[in-house]
C-alpha cells in the first residue's frame, strides 16, 4: 500500500470568490516596500520560488526517515504566506477601488423600526482582510501558470 500524499498544501482555506487570480509582480514589488520585514524578500518571483522551496522541502521530506524538524517548516512556510498575504490584500484593495467597489454598512432607522438607507464609504485594509480573500495567482502559482489551471475543483458552497 502506498500513503496517502500529503494534503497539508492542496486543501486551503479561503474565500475563493474574492481574491487575485493573477498577481502583478511589479505592482506586488512596488506594495511591499511598505510592508518590508523578515520574512519580505522583495521580488514576487523570489516571493513565490522561495514559498514553493519551503512547500517542497515540507512534501518531500518524511519525518521518521529525517531528522528535519516538519513543524518549524510548516511555521516558516505560514509565516512567510501571512507577509506575502498582507501585499496581496492591498493589491486587491487598490483593485476593488479602481472597480469602485464600495464598503456598504447597514444603518438602523429609530423612528421607522426598520432598516435605514446604508451608508456607503471607500474599503480599507481591514474590510478585505475581514473577507479572507484567497489569492489563487500566489497559492496555486504553478497550477496556473505552468499547467494553465486546475483539472477539477471541489468546493464548499457558503453557508451564510
Amino acid at each position: 500500500l502506498e500513503p496517502l500524499p500529503n494534503i497539508d498544501f492542496n486543501l486551503l482555506t479561503g474565500n475563493s470568490l474574492v481574491g487575485l487570480l493573477q498577481v502583478n509582480a511589479a505592482a506586488y514589488s512596488e506594495q511591499q516596500k511598505k510592508h518590508a520585514d523578515l520574512f519580505s524578500s522583495g521580488e514576487y518571483a523570489r516571493v513565490v520560488a522561495e514559498k514553493n522551496r519551503l512547500i517542497g522541502l515540507y512534501r518531500d521530506t518524511t519525518a521518521e526517515y529525517s531528522k528535519v524538524d516538519l513543524a518549524a517548516i510548516k511555521q516558516e512556510i505560514n509565516q512567510h504566506r501571512t507577509a506575502a498575504q498582507l501585499v496581496l490584500n492591498d493589491l486587491l484593495l487598490q483593485e476593488m477601488g479602481q472597480a469602485g467597489v464600495k464598503f456598504e454598512q447597514a444603518t438602523w432607522d429609530d423612528a421607522k423600526q426598520k432598516l435605514g438607507k446604508p451608508i456607503k464609504r471607500a474599503l480599507t485594509t481591514a474590510d478585505v482582510a475581514q473577507l479572507k480573500p484567497f489569492h489563487w495567482g500566489f497559492e496555486f502559482d504553478q497550477v496556473l501558470n505552468e499547467r494553465g489551471g486546475f483539472d477539477a475543483i471541489i468546493t464548499n458552497p457558503p453557508w451564510e
